[in-house]
């Protein structure tokens, strides 16, 4: 496996394959959520070390991953920021450490965007997370899904600039 990380920006082909694998994966914890809504918020990830970005993964010319750095991650979640989401990795290349990968690396550019905390939401990951570090802050729900709300700092992960 040969992976590149790149910005989705300089990728935009990617767009609308990452916005169906997003919709699939995560449709039933956000309500009322579409598949086209899904790509026009990632067209709006349209700048490098900015929020919001999205960081894609390829092995070679093959799309297999993504993850995104947002200022917010739903509207009913607490006012905290940034966020980490999205992170997604192709079925057939999970268990590899390419969503450890992805994860990493948002949480380099939230380092390099001047930020030392940085917030998910999972409903079903807590404990891949917490292997990562990342730390239950609260419970809460999406979609009537409980989940909870975890953080990390950045320079926990050497994610310092």
């Amino acid at each position: 496996m040969t992976l590149t990380f790149g910005y989705l920006c300089d990728h935009p082909d990617a767009a609308p394959a990452l916005a169906r694998w997003h919709w699939q994966e995560w449709a039933t914890i956000i309500p009322r959520w579409s598949e086209a809504e899904a790509l026009a918020e990632l067209r709006t990830h349209t700048r490098r070390r900015h929020l919001p970005t999205t960081i894609v993964a390829y092995d070679g010319a093959e799309l297999v991953g993504s993850a995104s750095l947002l200022a917010e991650d739903m509207p009913d979640f607490p006012p905290l920021s940034p966020w980490l989401a999205s992170v997604f990795v192709r079925p057939d290349r999970r268990g590899k450490g390419l969503g450890q990968a992805l994860a990493r690396r948002v949480l380099l550019e939230a380092a390099a965007l001047g930020h030392a905390r940085v917030y998910l939401f999972t409903t079903d990951q807590a404990g891949w997370y917490a292997r990562m570090g990342w730390q239950v802050e609260q419970a809460c729900a999406s979609g009537g899904h409980p989940g909870v709300i975890m953080a990390t700092d950045t320079a926990r992960h050497g994610a310092s600039f």
